[in-house]
């Protein structure tokens, strides 16, 4: 009788334990497939934001219009109006100083923009942490294009993202990938391996 009440309860505590191990199992591999979930969500999203500020650069550096002319500004300046991610869009010259942009219109003399901290196979330049002229505290992301560039604010990606989570931006151009935006505890840009 006595062996039989411990064969009971062993099984009994076998059976919790591996109860609650399978349950442990199963909460990891939901937590996990909701996580990649959330990061592929996230992705998606940071890409169109990337799409949307390209095909702008792209429209403003094939515009019709002569560079820095009325009609150019009044066009850059429907171009960011009606972009949700965009701080603003301009010309640079060939030797990247600021001609013009939408919300300061024809800029005399001409600024000079801060050295890219990398350029892709097809030529486009990116500044992952600019000033913006019209804010003194406030940071954009500029690329460049042909003659022209557009910028967004360095936090249009990091507010993507839930505070709690730790999480870097790369950016890649063929076999380089270049990492420009980390948000953790070390925030340092820099090279991917």
């Amino acid at each position: 009788m006595l062996r039989t009440t411990a064969w009971v309860l062993s099984l009994a505590l076998a059976g919790m334990v591996a109860g609650a191990a399978a349950g442990a199992w199963l909460v990891e591999r939901q937590r996990g497939q909701d996580t990649r979930e959330q990061g592929r969500q996230y992705t998606v999203r940071a890409d169109a934001y990337s799409a949307e500020a390209l095909s702008v650069l792209t429209r403003v550096d094939t515009s019709p219009f002569i560079p820095c002319s009325a009609p150019d500004i009044a066009h850059q300046r429907t171009l960011v109006l009606s972009s949700a991610v965009l701080k603003n869009a301009g010309r640079i010259s060939p030797d990247r100083h600021q001609m013009c942009d939408a919300w300061n219109g024809v800029i005399d003399p001409p600024t000079p923009l801060p050295p890219p901290d990398y350029a892709t196979q097809r030529g486009r330049r990116v500044v992952t942490d600019a000033p913006l002229a019209e804010g003194a505290d406030a940071r954009i992301i500029m690329i460049e294009q042909g003659s022209a560039n557009v910028s967004l604010a360095r936090g249009t990606y990091a507010n993507l993202v839930p505070p709690s989570f730790d999480y870097v931006v790369v950016a890649y151009d063929g076999a380089t990938r270049v990492e420009f935006l980390r948000v953790a505890p070390r925030y340092r840009s820099r090279r991917c391996p």
